[in-house]
Parts: C-alpha cells; sequence; structure tokens
C-alpha cells in the first residue's frame, strides 16, 4: 500500500526537502504552501496523514486542523504538525484541538520518518477496528432487523387474510378487534423502522457538530417524557425528579429522543414499585443529569460491550426491539461534544448520567472530570 501524504509548509526550502525525503522512501506526496490551500487540497484527495506547519500565512496550522477535524471525511487523518522550538504553546493549542503529534525544527530525516511511521501504524489499526466493528454491525443488522420486522409484518399479514377470507361472516365487534391487532402490529413496525433511523442518523452525523442548536427550557420537557412514560407503564407513582433549568446546547428533537431512550430503557427493566430518580444539575459548564433504576441491572462485562443491537439476557428476560436505544442516546449526546457513562450493580439497578454544554456557561467554570463525577453521584 502507497500512503498518501499532504504535506502543508509556507517554507520552500524545507518543503521540497521533505517531499523529496518522502518521494524517495515511497509516500505518495501532495504539496501546498499555505494553510488554505492545504485545506482544499485534504478535501480533494483524502491523505492518510497530514504534516502541516503551524506558522504560516492565509491560514495557520491550527486553523487547518479545526476544518479537517470538522469534517467526516478527514476527520480521523492522522495530523502532524510541524512547528519550531519557540512555538511549544501553538503546539499545546494544537494538541488539545486534537493534533496526533509534532515534530520540532530542526529534525532529523529518522526522527520524522520514524513520527510518521509510527502515525500511520497506528492509523492503521484504527481502520482495521473500525472495519471489525462494521463487519459486526452488517452482520447483527442481517441477525435482527429481519427477526423484528417479520413479527410484526407476520402479524399485519395474518389479521388481514382473516378480513379478508371472512369478510362476509365477521361481525362489527370482531372486525374491531381485528383491526385493533393490525394497528398494533403496524405501530410496532413503525417504532421498529423509527428507531434503526435514528441510529443511522446518529451514526452519520458524528464528527459534524450542528451550530446554533439549544433547548432553552430542559426542565419542562424533561418533566414532559418522564410523566408520560411513567403513565404508559402505570408507574406515575414510582417517579422522582429534581431537575434544574438551564439552557444547553443540543436541539430539542435530539434531547426528546436521548430522554426517551434512555427513561423507557428505566422502566422496562426495573420493577413496579421501585423507584426511578431522574435529578439534573449545573457545574457553570455542563448540564448533568442522571437517571437511577432499581432494576436487574447489567453486568459489567456487558456494559462494555453495550452498542448497536447487543441486547443482554434475551433468554431469560424475552424483549422486543433492535437494542438501538443506548447507543443512539450515546451518539446523540457526544455529536454535542457532551459524554455519557453506564454504571451498574447487577441485581440492584442500572444509573446512566449525561452531560451536555450549558449554552451560556459561565465565565472561567471549571470543567469537572466527567468520570469522577459519573462514579460519584
Amino acid at each position: 500500500m502507497k500512503y498518501k501524504i499532504l504535506l502543508i509548509e509556507d517554507d520552500n526550502t524545507l518543503r521540497s526537502e521533505i517531499s523529496t525525503i518522502l518521494d524517495l522512501e515511497g509516500y505518495e506526496v501532495i504539496e501546498a504552501d499555505n494553510g488554505k490551500a492545504g485545506v482544499e487540497a485534504a478535501m480533494n484527495s483524502y491523505p492518510d496523514l497530514i504534516l502541516c506547519d503551524v506558522m504560516m500565512p492565509v491560514m495557520d496550522g491550527n486553523e487547518v486542523l479545526k476544518l479537517i477535524r470538522s469534517h467526516n471525511a478527514t476527520r480521523l487523518t492522522s495530523f502532524i504538525f510541524i512547528t519550531a522550538l519557540a512555538e511549544r504553546e501553538n503546539v499545546r493549542m494544537g494538541m488539545d484541538l486534537g493534533a496526533d503529534d509534532y515534530l520540532i525544527k530542526p529534525f532529523t530525516r529518522d526522527e520524522m520518518l520514524k513520527t510518521l511511521r509510527s502515525r500511520l501504524l497506528k492509523a492503521d489499526e484504527v481502520r482495521m477496528n473500525a472495519e471489525i466493528e462494521m463487519d459486526s454491525l452488517r452482520e447483527k443488522i442481517m441477525n435482527y432487523v429481519p427477526h423484528e420486522m417479520r413479527t410484526p409484518l407476520h402479524a399485519i399479514i395474518g389479521f388481514s387474510e382473516i378480513i379478508i377470507d371472512e369478510a362476509n361472516h365477521l361481525d362489527l365487534p370482531k372486525l374491531a378487534d381485528l383491526a385493533k391487532y393490525i394497528n398494533d402490529a403496524g405501530l410496532k413496525l413503525l417504532n421498529v423502522t423509527n428507531r434503526y433511523t435514528r441510529f443511522v442518523e446518529a451514526q452519520t452525523s458524528r464528527g459534524n457538530v450542528p451550530k446554533g442548536d439549544m433547548v432553552e427550557h430542559p426542565k419542562e420537557l424533561i418533566q414532559k417524557i418522564i410523566v408520560h412514560i411513567a403513565e404508559k407503564y402505570m408507574r406515575s407513582n414510582d417517579v422522582r425528579t429534581d431537575i434544574v433549568d438551564e439552557a444547553i446546547v443540543i436541539s430539542e428533537e435530539k434531547f426528546t429522543t436521548v430522554l426517551n431512550e434512555i427513561i423507557d430503557n428505566a422502566f422496562k427493566f426495573s420493577f413496579p414499585g421501585t423507584d426511578i430518580i431522574l435529578s439534573s444539575w449545573t457545574d457553570g459548564t455542563y448540564y448533568w443529569l442522571m437517571l437511577q433504576d432499581f432494576g436487574r441491572g447489567i453486568r459489567n462485562d456487558e456494559i462494555k460491550r453495550i452498542g448497536a443491537f447487543q441486547q443482554f439476557e434475551r433468554k431469560q428476560f424475552e424483549q422486543q426491539g433492535l437494542g438501538l436505544g443506548l447507543v443512539t442516546a450515546k451518539l446523540l449526546t457526544e455529536l454535542y461534544e457532551g459524554g455519557f457513562m453506564i454504571s451498574s450493580d447487577f441485581g440492584l439497578g442500572t444509573r446512566i448520567v449525561l452531560k451536555l454544554k450549558l449554552a451560556f456557561p459561565m465565565q472561567n467554570a471549571r470543567d469537572n472530570n466527567f468520570e469522577s463525577v459519573a462514579n460519584s453521584v
């Protein structure tokens, strides 16, 4: 495999020297003499690795990196900064933005090649793992989707055939019963389709952070959804809430999806008469939401395997659905640069903690460590 390297460097002499070395090593080299030209080249050529100077005219390296990381096609591309020793602060900024490594001028030929090979090797590992996950996902789709769609379809076809075959002998009450069975099956099929669609949308949206999305009053939406789901399960007396109201960065549609998935999951896998506790708070930077149930819980090894089409203890606890709920909620939360964590005591209950950016964060607010907060509540 011939790797493609994009070299963005405004120093003509240095760019020529690096390009010659890489060419002799068997790499395909694409050159750009400023940041703007480099971004255009990246979007047109999809390189395996980008080698980019920090200080450049037109557009500096940090701006280049932001744009590279904001596009789906290039967000995972290995990115190495070239910088002078005096520019260490700029390098730190770049690493915080998602750079993978950096080379400090002057560097030797061997130093550069070693760094490139290391990053390309890690990129190959990431690509291989992604392919393995995609193969696993395809297999799960093939196994689960047809089954979950066939069940309600068989009901629709079966009951509609009864109506067709016995139309002349059915009285109105019997006809109404059959219509109700068909309607229930149709709603189940619609639910399967909608969940699958939301999961696919969440998967394909990763890396493209939406701009301007905001829920001004999350408390009202949270209360409305948990009351509705509690009534569906006839468990209104089990609900305990303590919700704060601060504007958050997420669309109302996607926040509704997240809430529906995690709250419905809590009711589905806990027992009538046990509490469902939903509370929220802020730390000046993030809005934190904690959902606690006292149901059967999830084993630690199963939490690590949570993903699309994954259902646990299915033989013991038969359930309908594709197993898309929690992974969809996680993807949508992370889409807005938030966090999602599950902890559970098997046989005692499950806790889900998520965080979303505040729309109007406090100046100089300290971002609490996600894992420490999630594990301490």
